[in-house]
């Protein structure tokens, strides 16, 4: 005969919002790292590299926040 137990701790309260609040920090710092990153990238190409991808100098913001936001 086989015996099985299944145990679930359950986080409530203070500890668990914390650790949310931490992994949404994280993840957000995170896009912020990547909107900056691509933001650059953009900004160090030329014109005609731009002309190429079909971007404006205007565009540039947008472009990496679609990248790094995904909107």
């Amino acid at each position: 005969m086989a015996f099985t137990s299944d145990i679930k701790t359950y986080e409530a309260g203070l500890v668990e919002r914390m650790r949310r609040e931490f992994s949404r920090a994280r993840e957000m710092a995170g896009k912020r790292r990547v909107y900056r990153q691509t933001l650059n990238e953009l900004q160090g190409l030329s014109a005609r590299d731009l002309d190429d991808l079909g971007i404006a100098p205007s565009q540039l913001r947008s472009v990496a926040y679609a990248a790094a936001f995904g909107k």
